[in-house]
């Protein structure tokens, strides 16, 4: 795992993951388990922030917005 941003010509790279030798099948899976659970979380955040009682109630629009451009660009 690499945390630490490096310059690579014009470019940023921002971090990275390496993965073991793998099949086509566990590959795809790989690359879409973020999307499946961080659209799970978004979804989730949405439900329960329109149920939660808070007030006044832009709380819940203010939690909601911040949750999911938080996910959003973690995925």
């Amino acid at each position: 795992m690499e945390f630490v941003p490096k310059m690579h010509g014009s470019q940023v790279k921002l971090g990275s993951v390496a993965i073991g030798k793998t099949d086509p099948f566990r590959r795809a899976l790989i690359g879409l388990a973020p999307l499946v659970v961080g659209l799970f979380i978004v979804l989730l955040t949405v439900y329960y922030a329109s149920s939660l009682p808070l007030q006044p109630w832009y709380l819940n629009i203010i939690l909601a917005v911040c949750v999911v451009f938080e996910i959003g660009n973690t995925m």
